[in-house]
């Protein structure tokens, strides 16, 4: 029987250096049957002279309308029975692909799988292991393993309230139910609010354990700008709202405005971050969608 084509979706912005690695390696992936598309948001012509002459790599460049738009925008281009979404600035091994699928060959209703993926450095980190639902009144999840020394073991195949952006498969029987990921986002909570997408038909999510990945890049909420900390904030409040449960969503406002709200501006009035202070207050009254 022929292997299920895999489509391998990434979003290129910046330096082509990370994007190059990653091309070197798809090149030594052991599962034969894949086709790779790079959506380019907004590089210079001399980067893209260098990425459009790759062979076998569907190439468009676009302008950059946000993460969620390009990952997209390579969906509809997508030829394939499964689709990966991933990072650039990733290093995985050669078979990724065959653990990746081997969820959706042995699971029954399966909505987004991610890889166990460690943080950039010696000795190895913990940056995802799977991570909780989201609290009611807080609004966040928590990834508990995160920061923990990995041991080299294997670790089991194990079910997720939701994926790492970072690298996440899903199929196209899944995609047709829960639709594209939503662009109302921008920087967090993206691969959250596509994930409950799935879930609300009945979707798992999945981290595979077996599957051990090296982020080299990821955010850092103590090192993000004040645009980024803007988004947090405009995007927790957002992805709480898009839940559709108006009970909830009350008890949350309430929680965030009372108490999460105060202790950040508290925390940034002390460190002395004025631009914070105000990304933050920003993000916190914005007008949502």
């Amino acid at each position: 029987m022929k292997e299920p084509l895999i489509s391998i979706i990434a979003v290129h912005f910046g330096p082509p250096a990370p994007t190059l690695q990653w091309w070197g390696q798809l090149q030594a992936l052991t599962y034969p049957h894949w086709e790779a598309i790079l959506i380019d948001q907004g590089t210079g012509d001399e980067v893209q002279k260098k990425l459009g002459q790759l062979e076998q790599l569907t190439y468009l460049p676009r302008e950059n309308e946000g993460y969620a738009a390009g990952l997209n925008a390579g969906l509809r281009l997508a030829k394939g029975d499964f689709f990966l979404l991933m990072n650039t600035d990733l290093l995985f091994p050669a078979n990724s692909l065959e653990l990746l699928l081997q969820v959706f060959m042995t699971k029954p209703k399966v909505g987004l799988v991610s890889p166990l993926l460690l943080q950039a450095g010696s000795p190895a980190r913990i940056q995802y292991a799977g991570s909780t639902a989201l609290g009611p009144l807080s609004g966040r999840n928590q990834h508990p393993e995160k920061g923990k020394h990995w041991d080299g073991q294997v670790r089991p195949l194990l079910p997720t309230a939701y994926p790492h952006g970072a690298m996440m498969m899903s199929s196209r029987e899944g995609l047709e139910i829960a639709g594209l990921l939503p662009t109302t986002y921008f920087l967090y909570y993206e691969e959250l609010a596509w994930a409950e997408q799935f879930s609300r038909h009945h979707r798992q999510h999945w981290c595979q354990g077996a599957l051990v990945v090296e982020h080299l890049g990821g955010l850092n909420l103590e090192e993000a700008s004040a645009q980024q900390w803007h988004y947090y904030v405009r995007n927790r409040r957002l992805l709480m709202k898009d839940r559709g449960q108006a009970l909830s969503y009350a008890g949350f406002c309430l929680y965030f405005y009372l108490v999460s709200l105060p202790i950040l501006l508290l925390r940034s009035i002390i460190k002395g971050r004025l631009g914070k202070i105000r990304a933050i207050w920003k993000g916190a009254w914005v007008r949502l969608p």
